[in-house]
């Protein structure tokens, strides 16, 4: 996808750029999950854009006497992380992430020959490699209701939940902290995942409408799983009563959700 047409306040077709050449697709609904907002931005709704740092995961295997990172179910193999990774990369910009990611392999490679020089362990070697580096955040949509970060650490009801979630990283609001261990899930509104403007538009993934303090919760893959079973409920159930996406009949669609074995209730 690399653009829309716009017709007044829906998107009346999706550009998009194949093997074959361009091509516009027709919409009646649009869920926008590439995880950046791309579509969001194209249609002109309001968002923000984060910069925050990037990192990466890889795996090593012929480990046997030191403890190469997280362990796995395979004897010898382990899961390393690069930790912070870059610091404040922006996650839209080739360029840059071009150079992050041949840092990140970078610093794989060195990693793995240390532990054969330095930790002795001579049969080590780099297993896997992600196809990407880790963007955590980018584009971040104003919706009809942002998830807010006091509504979260107080576990605030919302009439139109789509879900919960949650993380074990330590939540910094109002002048204080909350440990990960001691917090509580959160809801999401299917309010949050409404654009103001378009009409025929939902978001799923890391780019629905949050406060920044949430991005870590937000983009877990829990969280991107959860917003997208319910944008992709909601989409087709829109067409069905010719309704758009901030109409939809959020009760009808938390029962779809419920029969579909979704947890709504605390």
């Amino acid at each position: 996808a690399c653009d829309v047409v716009m017709s007044g306040d829906r998107i009346g077709h999706l550009i998009l750029e194949t093997k074959s050449g361009r091509v516009a697709v027709k919409a009646g609904f649009v869920i926008d999950c590439s995880g950046d907002g791309d579509v969001l931005e194209w249609t002109g709704e309001d968002f923000k854009e984060y910069k925050y740092d990037i990192s990466s995961m890889y795996r090593v295997g012929g480990v046997f006497k030191n403890k190469a990172g997280s362990a796995t179910p395979h004897d010898g193999v382990f899961t390393g992380h690069l930790g912070d990774g870059v610091k404040g990369v922006d996650g839209l910009d080739m360029y840059t992430l071009t150079n992050a990611q041949l840092e990140m392999r970078k610093r794989m490679w060195d990693r793995t020959i240390r532990l054969r020089e330095d930790a002795a362990e001579e049969k080590a070697y780099l297993l896997s490699s992600p196809s990407l580096v880790g963007v955590r955040i980018t584009r971040v949509l104003n919706s009809v209701f942002n998830v807010t970060t006091e509504g979260a650490a107080n576990s605030r009801s919302y009439d139109d939940v789509i879900g919960f979630t949650g993380a074990d990283s330590t939540l910094v609001w109002s002048g204080g902290s909350v440990p990960g261990q001691k917090r509580p899930m959160w809801q999401i509104p299917y309010r949050s995942l409404v654009p103001k403007k378009v009409s025929n538009l939902l978001v799923a993934g890391r780019c629905f409408g949050f406060e920044e303090e949430l991005m870590y919760d937000a983009r877990e893959v829990g969280t991107c799983l959860m917003t997208g079973q319910a944008s992709g409920t909601a989409a087709p159930q829109a067409l069905a009563y010719r309704q758009s996406s901030q109409e939809i009949d959020v009760k009808l669609l938390q029962k779809t959700l419920r029969a579909n074995n979704v947890k709504l209730d605390w």
